[in-house]
């Protein structure tokens, strides 16, 4: 929540005291009839003023997190596509549940080299794990329904992928079924350079496609560099960020902010021979803007120049 938020759920708290010692004086008194009215008024006025004040300034994780979308398929929740994840929150949402025993369901989809969708269901009773994979509607595949039941998942957070893992799995070699894997290794790409531009008027940059870096120190000067190097370990944790943040996919952006000096933001991202481009403002506050912020960010932190 937001510091006018935070102040205006204050104000609501004061309001609801002054309510409370407007009671009790009025009870002191012998008022019954004026206090059931003015009761009556305060609890609608107090029911008003809370909605106005806690609800429309909610926190970045109040934003909704919209369903991939396949034909075939109903009721997806995390979609894996080549070079793309969708629903990433929903697969460790039901990752933290399951480690604390808490039934759930997910279904995910990867796609097939030549556009299958193969469906994964999982199905955890607070006890066990129930892993369902549909080849069916694989039209170069098996055609099977497997199902196998394990007793826990676990996650591997590697430097190039990020694994989640059925373990203590029956009838499955070494006893293990791999669930979702989702690969960011930088290097296995030909060309991968970002450019960024940020400030009120985007007028500092961080650019390692021409390798230079502008920050304005003041009104009247700026501090450039021209042999910057950005380290490869920063750039790796920035693919893997974007790959996090499903950068290949559409985003619906907020490119206008009314509050006064609001940073603004432009991220280029070449990879191999395309390029994407995303424009924002850190008013925004849906997912994918959050995420993109974060990724920015991250980027201005790791830059020497500041």
């Amino acid at each position: 929540m937001d510091v006018n938020a935070h102040d205006s759920c204050v104000s609501t708290f004061a309001y609801l005291l002054r309510f409370i010692i407007n009671i009790y004086q009025l009870r002191k008194i012998g008022c019954e009839e004026k206090m059931k009215k003015i009761m009556y008024i305060n609890l609608l006025l107090l029911l008003f003023i809370t909605l106005v004040a806690c609800s429309e300034n909610g926190s970045p994780t109040d934003s909704k997190v919209t369903q991939p979308t396949v034909k075939g398929v109903e009721d997806v929740d995390v979609l894996n596509t080549h070079g793309g994840i969708e629903g990433l929150e929903k697969m460790q949402d039901f990752f933290e549940k399951l480690q604390k025993g808490i039934a759930s369901d997910l279904r995910i989809v990867h796609y097939t080299i030549e556009g299958d969708p193969m469906v994964t269901d999982l199905t955890f009773n607070g006890d066990s794990l129930e892993v369902k994979h549909d080849f069916t509607r694989d039209a170069y595949g098996s055609g099977e329904v497997i199902i196998n039941n394990c007793l826990k998942m676990i996650e591997e957070d590697n430097p190039t992928n990020l694994s989640y893992i059925a373990i203590d799995c029956s009838g499955v070699p070494e006893g293990k079924d791999k669930i979702l894997q989702i690969n960011y290794n930088m290097s296995e790409q030909d060309l991968f350079e970002l450019e960024l531009k940020y400030g009120v008027e985007l007028e500092n940059e961080i650019n390692t496609l021409t390798k230079t870096t502008k920050k304005e120190i003041t009104t009247t000067e700026t501090e450039e560099m021209s042999d910057f190097e950005m380290p490869e370990s920063v750039k790796q944790e920035v693919y893997k960020k974007l790959m996090f943040a499903n950068y290949l996919a559409e985003k619906e952006l907020n490119g206008k902010c009314e509050k006064e000096n609001a940073m603004n933001y432009q991220l280029k991202v070449h990879i191999n021979g395309g390029k994407r481009e995303f424009h924002w403002t850190a008013c925004d506050l849906s997912m994918d803007g959050v995420k993109l912020t974060e990724i920015a960010e991250y980027m201005i932190d790791q830059t020497e120049i500041k």
